[in-house]
């Protein structure tokens, strides 16, 4: 239960960084710990090097994923030690990349 609650709080946290920033669309509604969501000129190629740099700096681990046959980014919060921070993180990585 600890577990599915916090990835829900990270969930949401995230979808409103994405929400905000002018190079990121969130796809749909966190549901759960789950957030799917665009970047601006990303395809498979961007994805699977975003998540290649967040695996190698044990940031997290990410794998690319198809929304009805678009390359997306897909999160999935489920560790209830995960840190709030991990949101700042991330949208730092994806806006830098």
């Amino acid at each position: 239960r600890e577990a599915i609650r916090h990835g829900i709080v990270l969930a949401r946290a995230m979808a409103a960084a994405l929400d905000a920033s002018p190079l990121t669309e969130l796809i749909l509604q966190p549901d759960l710990g789950v957030v799917l969501f665009r970047r601006d000129g990303w395809g498979r190629d961007e994805w699977a090097a975003w998540a290649t740099q967040l695996l190698a700096e044990q940031v997290a681990f990410v794998a690319p994923s198809t929304y009805r046959g678009e390359a997306v980014g897909r999160l999935v919060f489920m560790h209830p030690r995960t840190p709030l921070t991990i949101v700042d993180e991330l949208m730092a990585s994806l806006l830098t990349a």
